[in-house]
């Protein structure tokens, strides 16, 4: 199914003109960054200076966390008495570097110290009681949690019954009632004063390390050390679990990818490395200058592989591959991280697949709003991803269930129990929907965007049906339609090699501060190529006088509703490009659509065939009636494209452009023609037709013929015969 995006354009420039003058000329920058600053929230001079600063001096006292002081105390007091201390994490990227981290610093002081990281399949999330045995046996008398342990009210009273203590660290929403621990940190407690709320779980295990060395080694110094040390690791979790980069989480990005590209930590160096050298873009640039290390390449090339291995196997192995000291051992994992991740691609890929065949089979797009499929064997730790990908793909919110994960092969019972993942759309809030039919779930809990659940398979119809319920009610037909959002709108000759290239003072970017995104408007395309085996296209335009080169990636031409000499509007990244030596600014183009005169001039085609068709007693003038030549040329290009293109749908526009020509009569006998051919079975829809102006895509499936089909005699084209000989 076709989905065409609805562009949100701040208009900031224009409504705010005084306010961004003032910005550029107090910081001395450009006032399209400025306006970008402004955007964003940094509405004033000061608050604009300060999110530019990236200096060290700026992190706030890690004893204004809550509890700091305690948990300091006590992890100073194992280390005095050489007590064995746990460092209990969690299965994500956050969880794994946070659990690096506080392992080397530990390890550092001399500590005996290890970490314990629980199974996703087997554990679940959190701490459970089960580990905290194992723990037990091992020796250990000091449990410290990362990214994990805020709600481990019971399993910390079963730890202390053991004569086990706990500090907690985590970053995620506190409950009603506190774990009864040594410590509590984080900064979301009622009665934290701490001034930056936002840290990832490293982020916290990051101030507990700052506290320590800070107490450990008094001095103004300490904090430089410890960025030096592990800004990298507080870096990639921050990125990984998508924290919005400003304040303490721009600095400690920003100092982390700068560690990664000096390769202080051996197991980053290794997986960059191995990422590289299993990418296709890799084997065509081997030589050339270096991967830039930016938060898009962490959040896409490395976390991925770091996560993969606790999505099918254990984490345990991605801290090992962080925490070595032996450079042949961290290449040794990185090629290991790489083949889970693989493996865990080809997960992804296999439920994609099946979960599109059920939900063109199944699904009730009229009705419907919510996509909830299910199926056995499909597993957990991936499911998630995968809902994400079919919310991306249909625009739908999505829940995926399986019932037994990939682990057990008994014949299907109504008592099975399915768990689930889930992911939204902006305007349902998952939480809410899964509580307003909690009656057919066992246990549920998440977020606005993504959830997670569990049922019986007893249950599955009746909950899908409430579920759906409540979102008929609850999202509407707009917030279905997907948005792309752009930062405003620019002139080609704003885009100078200087105000692009001072556009990264904005960086790294991330959540609450994207790549910039702007718009431009009426480019007329003068060139539109395929690059790469044909995945992407490349396009030369021209503006007010202005040309310029632009790339689109994931999109062929064929798949575009633009062609050659069309005036088009670009929603696009702005981007230096390095070529032999020679430098320019490139357009990475995330949309495009023809622009509005174009839309106005295809409205007035559909319209007027709309009159035509609707009323079959208006006479119509002889140029609108198909001839021989007309199903001859048009069944040739159809033909001719779906060879090329794989049986990929066909724009009405691009067959006009190169068949039919583009005037109101053109259309008209074009749409004839296809009418034609449906009618005899010469082509049907594999889909429901876009004939839309900024669309126009027909998913166009050629059939076999046994016999010659006489075009002429068909009750379509008879019938604008006979309306012919009434003109």
């Amino acid at each position: 199914m076709s989905l065409n995006k609805r562009w949100i354009v701040k208009n900031v420039r224009t409504s705010h003109a005084a306010e961004i003058s003032e910005i550029a000329k107090s910081l001395d920058i450009s006032s399209l960054t400025a306006a970008l600053l402004y955007g964003r929230g940094f509405d004033t001079p000061e608050k604009a200076r300060s999110f530019l600063q990236r200096d060290e001096e700026c992190f706030s006292d890690p004893f204004l966390l809550t509890d700091m002081d305690k948990a300091v105390g006590r992890i100073a007091s194992a280390l005095e008495k050489h007590e064995k201390v746990t460092v209990y994490g969690d299965y994500d990227v956050d969880g794994v570097t946070a659990t690096s981290m506080l392992f080397l610093y530990l390890s550092s002081k001399g500590a005996d110290v290890n970490y314990y990281i629980p199974d996703r399949l087997t554990d679940g999330y959190g701490v459970n009681t089960a580990a905290i045995d194992e723990i037990a046996k091992s020796g250990s008398s000091l449990i410290i949690t990362v990214d994990t342990g805020i709600t481990a009210v019971a399993e910390t009273d079963y730890a202390s019954a053991l004569g086990i203590d706990i500090v907690v660290t985590d970053h995620h929403c506190c409950g009603e009632k506190l774990p009864s621990a040594c410590a509590v940190v984080n900064p979301h407690r009622s009665d934290c004063a701490y001034p930056f709320k936002e840290l990832a779980g490293v982020g916290v295990a990051f101030k507990l390390v700052c506290a320590l060395e800070k107490t450990f080694s008094p001095g103004e110094k300490y904090i430089h050390s410890v960025c030096a040390e592990y800004g990298d690791l507080a870096a990639v979790g921050t990125i990984a679990d998508v924290m919005p980069l400003f304040g303490e989480n721009r600095l400690i990005v920003s100092i982390g990818l700068k560690l990664i590209e000096e390769e202080r930590n051996f197991g980053f160096s290794a997986l960059c490395a191995a990422s590289d050298n299993n990418s296709k873009v890799s084997e065509q640039n081997r030589g050339q200058k270096k991967r830039k290390i930016n938060s898009t390449y962490i959040g896409y090339t490395i976390a991925p592989r770091i996560n993969a291995a606790g999505r099918i196997r254990n984490a345990s192995v991605a801290v090992e591959l962080l925490t070595t000291a032996d450079k042949c051992r961290a290449k040794e994992i990185a090629g290991l991280l790489c083949e889970i991740n693989r493996e865990r691609q080809e997960y992804e890929n296999t439920i994609i697949e099946e979960a599109c065949e059920i939900i063109e089979r199944t699904h009730d797009f009229s009705h419907d709003r919510i996509i909830v499929i299910s199926a056995e064997n499909w597993h957990h730790g991936v499911i998630g991803i995968a809902a994400s990908r079919i919310t991306e793909r249909y625009g739908l919110p999505s829940i995926l269930i399986s019932f037994d994960g990939g682990h057990t092969e008994s014949e299907a019972s109504d008592e099975d129990i399915g768990r689930g993942s889930c992911r939204s759309v902006k305007g349902l809030n998952l939480a809410e929907a899964l509580t307003s039919c909690e009656q057919y779930l066992l246990k549920h809990g998440g977020h606005e965007m993504a959830a997670g659940l569990s049922l019986k398979r007893s249950a599955l119809e009746d909950f899908k049906r409430a579920v759906n319920e409540y979102a008929y009610k609850n999202l509407s037909a707009e917030a279905m339609i997907p948005t792309i959002e752009a930062d405003a709108e620019v002139l080609l000759s704003e885009l100078s090699m200087n105000a692009v290239s001072e556009l990264s003072v904005l960086e790294p970017y991330g959540t609450a501060n994207p790549i910039p995104v702007f718009v431009l408007r009426s480019a007329r395309i003068i060139g539109l190529s395929e690059m790469g085996e044909g995945k992407h296209t490349r396009f030369r335009i021209v503006c007010d006088g202005i040309n310029a080169s632009a790339v689109m990636f994931g999109r062929a031409p064929s798949e575009l509703s633009v062609f050659e000499d069309d005036m088009a509007d670009l929603m696009f990244t702005p981007d230096i490009n390095e070529f032999r030596g020679i430098r320019s600014v490139q357009l990475i183009v995330r949309d495009v659509k023809v622009c509005r005169r174009t839309v106005m001039e295809r409205n007035a085609m559909i319209e007027e065939y709309s009159r035509i068709a609707e009323n079959p007693s208006v006479s119509i003038s002889k140029d609108l009636l198909p001839v021989r030549g007309d199903f001859k040329k048009v069944y040739l290009y159809i033909r001719k494209e779906l060879e090329c293109t794989g049986g990929r749908p066909i724009n009405i526009y691009r067959i006009m452009k190169h068949v039919t020509g583009e005037s109101i009569a053109a259309y008209i006998k074009l749409r004839f023609v296809l009418a034609i051919f449906v009618q005899t079975g010469i082509v049907s829809y594999n889909d429901i037709p876009d004939y839309t102006a900024g669309g126009g895509s027909l998913p166009i499936v050629l059939n076999d013929m046994n016999s010659k089909v006489d075009l002429l005699s068909s009750e379509i084209y008879q019938s604008l015969l006979a309306r012919t000989a009434s003109a």
